[in-house]
This record gives structure tokens, C-alpha cells and sequence, in this order.
């Protein structure tokens, strides 16, 4: 009778240890998931937030563009886990230049915006909007107009998204 229980016992130890390794070989590592992909920002600037009295404000962005257009922004992630184009945010954008700016402020006023404006006519007016642009243009490759607002901005890599 004893030899059947030592028999017994063994047989239930086996079991056990085949159990438990049949166990722990079938859970999955974590590494065994792909990992997401991380799209980091491509290009960084300003937005220029310019209100109906003529004041404005600067704020720094990171952007994810293509070859033709901003596809997101955001003033506070350098880095989304899900596709730039997702966002919603399409907007063309071209060179810098006057022209380009001009444009904007004709979004802005809803009426034609040249070199020759005088902005101190204008209402609101924004002749410090102006000279604060043409202060830091020289500093920004690229431009857009995003909702109202003057968009300027530099690549920081080549990947286009």
C-alpha cells in the first residue's frame, strides 16, 4: 500500500510539473505584440492669433506635413501614435513671402490686403502685426493660413507624412 501511495504521489508530482510548464510556456511575452508606430513631428514654427481688436498673439507649434500641406499640429506633443492624416487638419502651405501674408489678411478683413495698405487705416488696426512679421520672417521657410491664422514654420526632417 505504501509503494502505491509513493507511486501515487509521484505520478500527481509529475502531473503538477507538466502542468505548470504547459503553463508558463503558453503565456505570451509583451514583446511578442508589434510595437505602434510613432510618428514625430517633421516641421516646428508659430501660429499668429490675430483678434478683431488688432492685437495678437504668438504660440509655438510642432507640425506633421507632407510635401503640400499641414496634416496635424499640436502646441505640445512632439510625438502621435496614430497617422498625421487622422487629424483632420489639411491645409496647404507654401514659401514665405509678403504675398502669402497678405493673403491671410485678406481672410482676415475680407477685403483686398496689398504692399500698399496703409494697416493705420485699417480697423482693427494691425500695423504691430505687420512689423512683428516682417521682424521674424526671416527666421521661417514656410507659411499657411489655418483657420484665420498665419502659420510659419521650418522642416526639421525629411519624412513626409
Amino acid at each position: 500500500m505504501k509503494h502505491k501511495l509513493l507511486h501515487l504521489q509521484s505520478l500527481v508530482t509529475v502531473a503538477l510539473c507538466v502542468i505548470m510548464a504547459m503553463a508558463f510556456t503558453s503565456c505570451s511575452d509583451d514583446d511578442d505584440e508589434p510595437e505602434k508606430e510613432v510618428y514625430k513631428a517633421n516641421a516646428e514654427g508659430v501660429e499668429l492669433n490675430l483678434s478683431g481688436d488688432g492685437k495678437f498673439s504668438v504660440e509655438y507649434y510642432h507640425f506633421w506635413i507632407n510635401s503640400e500641406s499641414i496634416n496635424a499640429m499640436s502646441n505640445d506633443l512632439r510625438e502621435l501614435n496614430i497617422p498625421p492624416s487622422q487629424y483632420g487638419v489639411v491645409a496647404p502651405y507654401y514659401p514665405l513671402s509678403m504675398e502669402v501674408i497678405y493673403a491671410s489678411l485678406t481672410d482676415f478683413y475680407g477685403r483686398e490686403i496689398n504692399e500698399n495698405t496703409d494697416f493705420s487705416k485699417l480697423t482693427p488696426n494691425t500695423t504691430d502685426y505687420i512689423n512683428y512679421i516682417k521682424h521674424i520672417k526671416s527666421e521661417y521657410k514656410f507659411a499657411a493660413n489655418i483657420y484665420g491664422n498665419l502659420i510659419m514654420f521650418n522642416r526639421i526632417s525629411d519624412i513626409n507624412y
